[in-house]
């Protein structure tokens, strides 16, 4: 490898670090906007939350009770598994719906919030009726 052929090589390993190294500087200011974010809706709505993973739970042990009906269970096992898995599964795709929908939501109002209001189109035609 030739001298010119190495500096070449070293110049473009320092941009690939510079570059590198101002999109980690980037993704950092973003995962800091998501963490406050996130402890703001965590804080607003820790009550609502907590009852929603009260219920959630609740939900949880209704398939685990189907099992604790007697010694029938043993008898109606290849028909009560199926029905509790399919429950599990239902109870997950539940609880992970409502939990996505309401903290979304908590986090659209939280960034409405924090948004400067649009401007009205009034305000937005006289500026360029005098230009």
């Amino acid at each position: 490898m030739h001298r010119n052929d190495r500096d070449r090589v070293a110049a473009q390993r320092g941009v690939l670090v510079h570059a590198r190294a101002r999109q980690d500087a980037r993704l950092g200011a973003r995962a800091v906007r998501h963490a406050d974010e996130r402890r703001a809706v965590m804080a607003i709505h820790r009550y609502a939350l907590l009852g929603m993973g009260m219920v959630v739970g609740l939900m949880g042990a209704g398939p685990s009770l189907i099992w604790s009906a007697g010694l029938m269970t043993i008898a109606m096992a290849p028909l009560l598994l199926p029905v509790s898995m399919w429950l599990y599964v239902l109870v997950f795709s539940f609880a992970s719906m409502w939990f996505i929908h309401f903290c979304l939501a908590a986090l659209h109002a939280l960034r409405q919030r924090a948004a400067p209001a649009p401007l009205s189109p009034d305000l937005e035609l006289s500026l360029t009726a005098n230009s």
